[in-house]
Order: C-alpha cells, then structure tokens, then sequence
C-alpha cells in the first residue's frame, strides 16, 4: 500500500477558493438541488442579480451549468419567459474525480500549509487531465 497523504484544511481550502470561487460553488449546490432561475437564486443567496449572473455566466462558460428559456408557472411571474440554471453532468464528473483523488488523503491540524497546498495542487492538476 501507498503511504497516507496528509494535507491541511486551510490549505485545501485556500487552493479550492482559488479553483472556483466560493458563490459559485454554493450556486452549484443550490442548482443541484433543483433548476432555478436568477431571481430565485438571488433570493436565496441574498445577493444582487448581476452578481449572481456573473456567476452563473462564468459557471456556464466553464460548462459547470446551462440555461434555457421556460414560461414561468409562479403565480408573481407568470406567463414570462425566465431563464433557467441547471447543472450539467460535468459537476458529477469532477466531483468524482476530486472523491477519488481525495481518497487517502489525511486531514491534520498541524500540518504546513505551503507544503500540504503543493500536493493539492499536484492533485487536481492530475485529476483534470
């Protein structure tokens, strides 16, 4: 067997921040859920719609989420047409592969951060490949 890997928390962290931006990772969370529109992601992340849309236009450019035009059924909106979020199967796909690469890897405390953030980061090159 292979030896353990350990890696800190803030380091992980610190590498995952920089490879999606933390809203965009809870709109993820969100759209898995369900599809949703703008308005109604904004809502619940108590954020302005062109914030949120920057975001999912990001998500979408990176092929995390795709949109479509649905007429709304809700009683305040409906008969109009809303754009629609939701995830596509890559979200699966690199949440496999991070579950993978992830695997054996410890979490302590005390470990470096510089030194754990490099081994992330020889990961998730790995991995998206």
């Amino acid at each position: 067997m292979g030896q353990r890997k350990e890696i800190s928390l803030p380091a992980l962290l610190g590498v995952s921040d920089r490879l999606l931006r933390r809203l965009e990772a809870v709109l993820l969370v969100l759209l898995e859920e369900r599809p949703r529109h703008i308005n109604a992601l904004s809502s619940a992340l108590g954020m302005e719609r062109r914030l949120v849309s920057y975001h999912l236009l990001t998500l979408e450019d990176k092929g995390f989420v795709t949109s479509k035009y649905e007429i709304s059924e809700e009683p305040r909106s409906k008969g109009k047409a809303l754009r629609v979020y939701k995830v596509t199967a890559k979200v699966a796909d690199v949440k496999a592969k991070l579950k993978k690469a992830f695997s054996g890897v410890a979490v302590p405390a005390d470990a470096s951060r510089r030194k754990a953030a490099m081994k992330v980061t020889s990961h998730l090159t790995t991995v998206s490949k």
